[in-house]
């Protein structure tokens, strides 16, 4: 999944993985235990994603090499599991936070992360 905030003619983009349907139950759980506090704003379950980095401002014709370029490096990525560690929370702009996932550091997410950077980093603006 690649996500982007149109911006014109540029976008803001981060690279992320949808996160899996087997763990919605879960964040569905959360959402309904906190669902009373009325400053959250609830993302729906399908847009829910594990952020692989954020990548930041580019063209948007360049979206479909960054897409190729994207596939090329995880189709080339050795498969990974990654462990739950805690949830926080982090503040946003203004009045707006975030409600993270964290999980361990895990050596090939890693890895896929730093070549994903390294081979997108062209497209930076």
């Amino acid at each position: 999944m690649i996500h982007q905030e149109a911006k014109e003619k540029n976008i803001r983009l981060f690279v992320a993985y949808p996160l899996p349907q087997e763990l919605w139950k879960d964040a569905e759980t959360i959402r309904l235990k906190n669902e009373k506090i009325a400053t959250i704003r609830w993302t729906p379950l399908q847009n829910l994603h594990i952020t692989i980095f954020f990548l930041g401002e580019v063209h948007s014709f360049n979206l479909d090499k960054i897409k190729e370029k994207t596939r090329s490096e995880v189709s080339a990525s050795s498969p990974f599991s990654l462990q739950f560690e805690k949830i926080s929370l982090q503040q946003g702009r203004k009045h707006s936070g975030m409600v993270w996932m964290k999980f361990l550091k895990d050596e090939k997410f890693s890895a896929l992360s730093k070549r994903l950077q390294d081979s997108l980093e062209e497209f930076l603006l």
